[in-house]
């Protein structure tokens, strides 16, 4: 007995020894990996999917449909391009009114009473609307009430009666897809940030660059001069349509090449770069490009950036713009001529 008293510090040494020899003969050239649990969304992107009554909304209105969706982040996106700036509000809103949505009276057909009375045979849109747990509202858009308050619609495919439901939340189906864009920021240019204004214009094929940077005369005005020294004065409101500019809404987002072709945009009518900024030599530049007159000629198409999309921006804001433009360009062609 107290021989194996003897010999047990040594077993224990020996196992020691042992599980160290292993430990070091391990392969850990490959690191454990740890699995992280996925604590799912963001507690506001959580708070967002777990409010939001509607997931998935798709409807359609003569031959447009549209169809929209929450992401991961929670965000309403355009499922026909998902990289399209959506304003999620009306879309947003639209979800929640579906939610709280209740029919004033039913209407229940008979041989008498006709689908077609109501303009529910051949309905003009329809929608549907998907919740989280698979559950859908569908419904289909009949004629509009005398007073134009209500509309008679077909819920759930039942087809045995009309609904009449307040409609002041069908707004936002009358919304084309380029209204609901959220527009770029522009940036922030003011009469004191502003210090050159480069005008392109193409005369005989050639562009013509004429850099102009803004003087104060003595009366207190702005006047212009070119880079050699010749004085414009003929353009009081020049700076401030140039600080103004604006944009109206979106005409074509990612537009093909032949969209931008009819448009102008192959050789735009002017293009003008704005430089600005606080810091002379470290000046930041903004271009807008303008195309030929939209059918609707109180706007004019218009690129911003290297940015293909087109938008429309009025016409009457920019015409001090188009006449300076003409006018550079006029003294352009005289000068060649001689």
């Amino acid at each position: 007995m107290s021989q194996l008293r003897k010999r047990m510090p040594i077993v224990a040494v020996l196992l020691v020894l042992a599980g160290l020899v292993y430990t070091l003969s391990l392969d850990t050239s490959t690191p454990v990996v740890i699995v992280e649990e996925d604590d799912g969304p963001a507690p506001e992107v959580q708070a967002v999917l777990d409010t939001t009554p509607y997931h998935d909304i798709t409807y359609t209105v003569g031959s447009i449909g549209l169809h929209f969706a929450l992401n991961e982040e929670g965000r309403w996106i355009w499922q026909d391009d998902v990289s399209f700036p959506l304003d999620e509000q009306g879309i947003a809103q639209l979800a929640q009114d579906l939610e709280e949505l209740s029919y004033l009276r039913s209407i229940p057909f008979s041989d008498d009473v006709l689908m077609a009375d109501y303009g529910l045979e051949e309905p003009w849109g329809s929608l549907t609307a998907m919740r989280q747990d698979g559950t859908t509202l569908e419904l289909l858009f009949g004629d509009a009430s005398a007073d134009g308050t209500t509309n008679y619609m077909i819920k759930d495919g039942d087809v045995e009666k009309a609904l009449v439901y307040e409609n002041s939340w069908m707004d936002v189906l009358s919304i084309p897809i380029y209204d609901m864009m959220v527009l770029p920021a522009l940036p922030e240019i003011t009469s004191e940030t502003l210090h050159r204004l480069v005008v392109t214009t193409t005369v005989d094929d050639q562009e013509v660059v004429t850099a102009l940077y803004p003087v104060c005369l003595t009366d207190g005005t702005i006047a212009w001069t070119t880079a050699d020294g010749v004085m414009l004065e003929n353009y009081p409101t020049l700076l401030d349509t140039a600080v103004g500019l604006t944009l109206e809404r979106c005409f074509s987002y990612r537009p093909s090449q032949e969209a931008l072709t009819i448009c102008g945009f192959d050789s735009p009518v002017a293009s003008i770069t704005l430089s600005y900024g606080e810091d002379l030599d470290n000046l930041e530049t903004f271009t807008f490009s303008f195309g030929e007159q939209a059918n609707d000629t109180t706007y004019r198409y218009t690129c911003v950036g290297e940015d293909t999309t087109i938008y429309l921006v009025e016409e009457a804001s920019i015409t001090v713009l188009l006449e300076l433009a003409q006018g550079l360009s006029t003294i352009a062609s005289t000068a060649d001529s001689q």
